[in-house]
This record gives C-alpha cells, sequence and structure tokens, in this order.
C-alpha cells in the first residue's frame, strides 16, 4: 500500500470511529463511494479496532480464560462473592465458616490451568513479599496454599472502605496531603524492606473506616534482594501495570526502581489535587500511550484547578480546596508534583520519603526542595515564618548593604585598571594553549577513562561535544595547523562512535574520514595520519551499517582494511597496527555477510579471530587482548549460526564465556565486561535452544535479560542497550515457540515490540532498528491463536510506520515497511 493510498485510508478509518455505531455503514458508503476496496480496507480496520483496544492494552487476555469460583470453599472459608479481578488473578471477599472464630478475608485465587510457570513465579512472589511486610498500613497477609485442582491461593486482610481518590472529596487541601503522607509512609516501608510495588493507584490504597490508608495488591512487586536474581531475570517479562499511573520506564519496559514508585505517587497526588490524572489514557497501552507518558509534560495542577474543568465537579468545588490554606502558595506545591513526575527517573525524588518530606515542608511553610534555593525564595519563606524581629532588623541590614556596595564598587574599579594594563597578546596565547590542552584532555584522557564506567554514556557524548566545539574554534582562528586537525578529526570520529541517531554519527564520522584524508594527502609520510584514517573509515562503515546501506558499509572496510595491511607491512613489530586490522576484518567479515558473500565473511572472522590470539601470545597477562578474543569468538559465531554451524559456535561461545566471566568478575563495574556477559549468554542461549535444549537455552537467556536491565538502569539515556533488551525480549520469544509454548512467547514478542516502538520513532533512519521491528511483529502474528488478534497486531504495525510518515513523508524506509506489512 502506497502513502497516499494508507492516508485515504487511514482518514476515512479515522472519521468512521468518531461516527455513532448505528450511523457509520451510511457514513462509510457516502465517504467511499465506488471505492470497494477503499471500503473493505477501512472496514477491516474498524474490526481490528474493536478488539484491539482490549488485546493491546491488556497482553494477559491472552491468557486469561478464567471462571468464578464463587460459592466454591478453599479450606476453611466460603467464598462469597467476586470482587476483583486482575492480571494475577481474581480476588474473592471469602468468611469462615468453621468454629474457630468469625472473620471476613480476601482471598486472591489463580487459575491454575491459565499461566506458565512464569506466572507462578510472581504469584509465589507475591506470598513471600506480604510475609515481610507488617505494617499498619499494609494490607496483611494470613495465609496461603494451593486448592485441591492445583490453583494456588492467598488469604490477605478484608479492608472494607474507599479509594483514597473518592475518600479525599470532602477534605480541604491540608487533610488530603496529611493522608497521603501516609501512604508515601506505608510505600517507604516497604522499599526499606527491599520491596516496590509498580502498581500505586487509588484503587490500590483503601481507607478504612476510621480514615486510615491500606496499600493493597503487591501482585506485581518486585523484591531487590541480590538473593532473588532468578525473580529479577522475569522482571519485565510481563508489563502488568495500570498505564495512567506508570512511570515511562514502565511504559518503555526499562528496569524498574524505587522511582518508578515515586513517579506513580506523584500521579496519585496530582489526582487527589487536582480531581483528574496528568494524561488521559482511556485506550490503555498504546504506542500513543506510550509517547505522551515519556515525552509531555503534564500540565501543572494549580493551572488545571483553575481552569475548573474537572468532570463531576464544579469550578468553584475544585478550587476551594486550594483555598483552605491560603498563606500557602500553589507554586510550591506545583514544583513538588512536577518533581515526582520528572521522565527522568535520577531527577525525581531520590526516595518516596523525601517526597513526604517535602510536602511537610510545604505544610510547614518552609522551602522546599523541589525549588531553586535562591536567596529571595528563602527571604520571603523566613519573613513568612518569623515576621517579629524582621522588621527591627531591617535597618542594620540596610546599614551593611551600603558600606558593602560602596567597597565593592571600589574594587571593581581597581580590577579594571588591573586587566587594562596586561599584555593582550601573552593573554591570547596563553588562552589558546590552555583551550588546547583542556580540550585534549577532555576528548582523550577523560573520555577515554569514562567508556567503562556505568551511566557514563550522557557524560561522555556532552564532554567531546564541548572539547570538539573549542578545537574546531581553536583550528579557525589560527588557519594551518596539522596536529590540531588531526585532533579535530579524531574528536569527531569518537562523537560518531556514542551519538545515537544515525544521521548524526554518519555526519560526525564523514566529517572525521575528510579531513583525515586531507591529512594524509599533504603528510603522506605520517603513519599516524594513516592509522586514524583507517579509524575513522571503520566508524563510518559501522554507521552505514546501521542505515542498511551494506554496499558503502564493505566499501568503507574495504579501504580500511587497505590501509591497516600496508601500516603492518611497514612496522611488522608494531602491535597497534595489527590490533586496528583485528577490529577491521571484524567489521568486513559482517559487511560481506551482509551482501550476500557468508564464506567471505566467515575467512575475515576467522583472520580477525587469529591476529587476537597472537595478540594475546604476544602481550600475556593484557586484558584488552583476551576481551578481543571473545568478541571475535562472537562474531565469527554469529555468522556461523546463520549456516547452521551450530556445534562450532557453542564451543566458540563457551570459551568466550569461560575467558570473561572471570574478567567481569575481578572487575564488576567494567560496563564492557558487562554487555559482553549479556551477549554471551543471549547467544549460548540461542544457540542451546536451537540445538533442543529449552531449558538450558531459557536459563542464558533470561541471565541476559537480567544483566541487559542492570545496564540499563545505570544508564537510561544509552538506546543501544535498549535495542538489546528488544533483541533479547525476542530471543525469548523464539526460545518459548521452540519449547512449545506459543501463548508465554507471544507476551516476550509483545514486550519487545513495546520496547522497539519508541526506539524507531527517536532514530527513524535506523535500518535495524527497522528490520528488528518487522522480524517481532512477523513472529507475534505467527503465534496468535485468532484472526481478530492478528488483525489487531497488523493494524498496531501499519499505524507504527504512518506515524514515522507523519513526521518524516519521505522516509522511504517507513514506506517500504507499509508496503511489505502484513
Amino acid at each position: 500500500m502506497s502513502h497516499t493510498r494508507w492516508n485515504s485510508v487511514k482518514e476515512c478509518f479515522l472519521a468512521a470511529i468518531e461516527q455513532p455505531e448505528h450511523q457509520r455503514d451510511s457514513f462509510l458508503r457516502h465517504a467511499c463511494g465506488d471505492d470497494a476496496q477503499l471500503l473493505g480496507e477501512v472496514e477491516s480496520l474498524i474490526r481490528s479496532h474493536e478488539v484491539s483496544d482490549a488485546f493491546l492494552s491488556d497482553p494477559m487476555a491472552l491468557l486469561d480464560d478464567r471462571a468464578s469460583l464463587e460459592g466454591h470453599q478453599i479450606g476453611p472459608y466460603r467464598l462469597v462473592r467476586e470482587i476483583g479481578r486482575g492480571g494475577m488473578g481474581m480476588v474473592y471477599l471469602a468468611t469462615r465458616i468453621d468454629d474457630e472464630y468469625t472473620r471476613h478475608v480476601a482471598i486472591k485465587v489463580m487459575a491454575g490451568s491459565a499461566f506458565g510457570e512464569s506466572m507462578r513465579r510472581r504469584f509465589r512472589n507475591e506470598r513471600q513479599i506480604l510475609a515481610r511486610l507488617e505494617h499498619p498500613n499494609i494490607a496483611r497477609l494470613f495465609d496461603g496454599g494451593t486448592t485441591r485442582d492445583g490453583s494456588p491461593y492467598l488469604v490477605m486482610e478484608y479492608v472494607e472502605g474507599k479509594p483514597i481518590d473518592q475518600h479525599c472529596e470532602a477534605l480541604p487541601l491540608a487533610d488530603r496531603i496529611h493522608l497521603f503522607r501516609s501512604v508515601c509512609t506505608a510505600v517507604q516501608y516497604a522499599h526499606r524492606h527491599l520491596v516496590i510495588h509498580r502498581d500505586l493507584k487509588p484503587a490500590n490504597i483503601l481507607i478504612d473506616a476510621f480514615g486510615a490508608p491500606k496499600l493493597l495488591d503487591f501482585g506485581i512487586a518486585k523484591l531487590l534482594d541480590a538473593s532473588e536474581e532468578a525473580e529479577l531475570r522475569t522482571a519485565t517479562d510481563l508489563r502488568l501495570m495500570t498505564p495512567a499511573y506508570a512511570s515511562p520506564e514502565q511504559m518503555r519496559g526499562l528496569p524498574i526502581t524505587t522511582a518508578s514508585d515515586v513517579y506513580s505517587l506523584g500521579v496519585v497526588l496530582y489526582e487527589l489535587l487536582t480531581g483528574k490524572r496528568p494524561y488521559d489514557l482511556t485506550a490503555g497501552l498504546t504506542p500513543e500511550a506510550v509517547r505522551v507518558v515519556c515525552e509531555v509534560n503534564p500540565e501543572k495542577p494549580s493551572s488545571v484547578v483553575r481552569r475548573g474543568n474537572n468532570a463531576g465537579r464544579s469550578r468553584r468545588a475544585v478550587r476551594s480546596i486550594w483555598q483552605t490554606v491560603p498563606d500557602l502558595p500553589p507554586g510550591d506545591l506545583d514544583r513538588i508534583v512536577m518533581k515526582a513526575l520528572q521522565k527522568d527517573p535520577q531527577a525525581r525524588y531520590e526516595s518516596v520519603e523525601r517526597l513526604a518530606d517535602d510536602l511537610e515542608r510545604y505544610l510547614d511553610g518552609r522551602p522546599v526542595l523541589a525549588r531553586q534555593p535562591t536567596l529571595r525564595y528563602r527571604a520571603v519563606k523566613f519573613v513568612r515564618r518569623n515576621k517579629a524581629g524582621v522588621a527591627a532588623a531591617a535597618v542594620v541590614v540596610a546599614t551593611l548593604i551600603g558600606s558593602t556596595i560602596f567597597s565593592a564598587h571600589q574594587a571593581s574599579i581597581a580590577e579594571v585598571e588591573r586587566r587594562r594594563a596586561e599584555e593582550h597578546a601573552a593573554v591570547a596565547k596563553a588562552r589558546y594553549e590552555e583551550v588546547r590542552a583542556l580540550s585534549h584532555s577532555l576528548i582523550f584522557d577523560v573520555h577515554d577513562a569514562l567508556q567503562t564506567l556505568p551511566g557514563s554514556l550522557t557524560v561522555r557524548q556532552s564532554i567531546t561535544q564541548k572539547g570538539l566545539q573549542h578545537l574546531d574554534s581553536l583550528a579557525r582562528q589560527v588557519g594551518n595547523d596539522p596536529e590540531l586537525a588531526s585532533e579535530l578529526a579524531v574528536a569527531y570520529q569518537k562523537l560518531g562512535t556514542i551519538t545515537f541517531g544515525v544521521d548524526g554519527a554518519e555526519r560526525s564520522h564523514r566529517k572525521a574520514v575528510a579531513m583525515n584524508q586531507s591529512l594524509v594527502r599533504d603528510y603522506p609520510n605520517v603513519a599516524r595520519y594513516r592509522e586514524n584514517l583507517a579509524t575513522s573509515l571503520s566508524g563510518l562503515a559501522n554507521a552505514l551499517k546501521l542505515k542498511g546501506d551494506h554496499p558503502g558499509e564493505l566499501a568503507s572496510c574495504m579501504r580500511a582494511a587497505a590501509i591497516a595491511t600496508a601500516l603492518g607491512a611497514d612496522d611488522p613489530s608494531n602491535l597497534r597496527y595489527r590490533e586496528l586490522l583485528k577490529g577491521i576484518y571484524d567489521d568486513l567479515g559482517g559487511a560481506q555477510s551482509a551482501v550476500g558473500r557468508s564464506a567471505d565473511g566467515i575467512k575475515s572472522r576467522r583472520r580477525a579471530l587469529a591476529c587476537a590470539r597472537s595478540l594475546a601470545t604476544d602481550r600475556p597477562g593484557n586484558a584488552d587482548d583476551r576481551r578481543g578474543i571473545v568478541i571475535s569468538l562472537h562474531l565469527l559465531s554469529t555468522l556461523l549460526i546463520d549456516g547452521g554451524r551450530l556445534d562450532e559456535a557453542h564451543a566458540n561461545y563457551r570459551e568466550a564465556l569461560a575467558i570473561m566471566e572471570p574478567m567481569a568478575a575481578s572487575a564488576p563495574a567494567n560496563n564492557h565486561y558487562r554487555r559482553d556477559l549479556w551477549y554471551l549468554h543471549r547467544s549460548l542461549g540461542t544457540v542451546l535452544s536451537m540445538q533442543g535444549q529449552h531449558a538450558s537455552g531459557l536459563e542464558h537467556l533470561r541471565t541476559a535479560l537480567a544483566l541487559k536491565e542492570r545496564l540499563i538502569a545505570d544508564d537510561p539515556s544509552d538506546g543501544g542497550h535498549r535495542r538489546g533488551l528488544a533483541i533479547t525480549h525476542m530471543g525469548i520469544g523464539d526460545a518459548l515457540v521452540r519449547s512449545g509454548k506459543p501463548r508465554e512467547a507471544a507476551l516476550s514478542y509483545f514486550q519487545s515490540i513495546s520496547i522497539g516502538e519508541p526506539l524507531l520513532l527517536d532514530d527513524p533512519a535506523n535500518q535495524e532498528t527497522y528490520d528488528d521491528l518487522r522480524d517481532e511483529f512477523a513472529r507475534l502474528f505467527e503465534v496468535l491463536p485468532t484472526r481478530a488478534e492478528r488483525e489487531a497486531v497488523a493494524q498496531r504495525e501499519r499505524l507504527l510506520y504512518a506515524k514515522v510518515l507523519d513526521r518524516d513523508p519521505g522516509n522511504e524506509k517507513a514506506m517500504r515497511a507499509m508496503r511489505e506489512s502484513k
């Protein structure tokens, strides 16, 4: 389907779903006229739309075949009526029927036949979590066990009360905040006991008859103990959450920390203060919902109150709750809420306790931490709290200010005269040398020292850009300075390597190649300039690979290989040239394979492995050389897998892990080693699964998932880590399909797609992301059991590419993907 044709279908579809259902047929006949194909496409989308909301917003619907158990008996309890139903099971009001004592309880039952082992682990996890929590504001666990038909169940405290948002409707502002702080106390208690709730919302915060909050439903909570590593490996397998209250990292399927609970509490507080949520997400977990939560800043609570458009309330009633504490300006409260709702977890309050403390500061009239602590702001707060002695001190302060101003003025005059007396030429020369030295240090020394540290990507990008700006400015001032030009070329090459966004990376690498080519042309006998040219060509090849330009990638690799080979022939004893050639052979093998020359690709990567082994022999004890063997073993094995040579690939990965595991154990903070462990476990898990060793394969894949989640938690800004998380989920889905579990596989594919969609929208030129998503959608399509679900997935894929084209109408990749979609 062409882009123009898709626009016609989309516009007609969007208009049709706005029509009342009984008028929709007549509208379509009029809108489509004689175009029967258009009518058929739109009707197909409408049918998909009618089933897609439920499916796309709740992937657990794939597994939901539960029936009510009202009237049944579990142990000494009879189930009276169903009072709740969610992703983890059904909840019943139950009463004890033996002669011991009378008690009403809530019993959560998981249907034994509905879920796989991962869901059973989550149910056991909830029991373990509740057993460790004893707090007056957290609903207690009384008992648990398994029914006769194998269904796990939990017996919990039954809380009869209203959700916190309903309870607060009649409360003044200060009382709402005090009540909310009690909720914070319970959540902070859970955090201290290493538990993250992950589904905080008014429905899970009930207010009992005594006005005390009770925190419910730890069904998707997460344990943070090191002893729970097995559970953490599935921490994002299933996105069981409520999108309207979920944090950006939850919506994107990233690892969850206590900062996610801070965000959800911010949403609840926003709703208690305004009567509405920050975002209208009635459609559930859709790509648009992910975009809104992750990219759009909500309106300030005070602005919402001033507009007074809250459903079910008059403008006067909503505004009155803010007027009950007239001395407290709403600006501080806005800042508290908006800090809790920051997109970046690190920009939020560092703990729930800090959020509660800031609310207490607000109520006490003290400066809040969410506001920039300017002198004027603190002074205003001080005056409001201490009006009595301020007037008397004013005269003294005025006198001191007057004398200080006079002294400062005299000092300023003297400083100006001193500066005028300095020699301008000497200052300019010194400044040039200092700026150049600093820029060189930033780009070469500081950047390289930081690159193995977790979470350093954003800092390295900033350091490199600032250093490059200074060098660029100096180059324009001084003209022909080859050493400065060389430093500038290397800076562009480094920036291209760490830039997220294919177009930007390609531009930086092309600048580096052009500058190095000029240097080699002008100074052909300087080996270092030729070496830098080979390195920059290799960087350009990687950028072209991401764009899908494999002929361009291969050409750059061939040029780089020719230069590196010549350098090695001129100086065979120079191990740095051999190291350069090793890396280029690795890249060349991938480029050859991408254009259909698989045999040549394997030969090139065997050469790279031989270089790596010889380097390790010549430099015994060198950790970089041992890591070079690991990288080459992995890259060679990816081509061996494509050729069906699984046994050799299996042996290679075992050897690589034997090298890397002790290295990573000796340097647990080394980001390179942690990333290497991720791809080794992921790849070995895939090979084992393909060889029929399903349990062992899934174990390695889930280890890889846990490793990647921790890498993302340390550096959420790294798009490469998010792509790695998505393809790990896809690998788990593939392994589940091979082991005969297509329903569980569908959930992994869904997760992979949900991570990949925002990556594509962030960088629509990245061909690898398109390829990933095409594979993920195709796999999900194949395992879905019903036509309606498959149509919903096809609709989602088309809408994703349409969104790319809305932003970039000339995007050929999106046009091609839409034409090839289901």
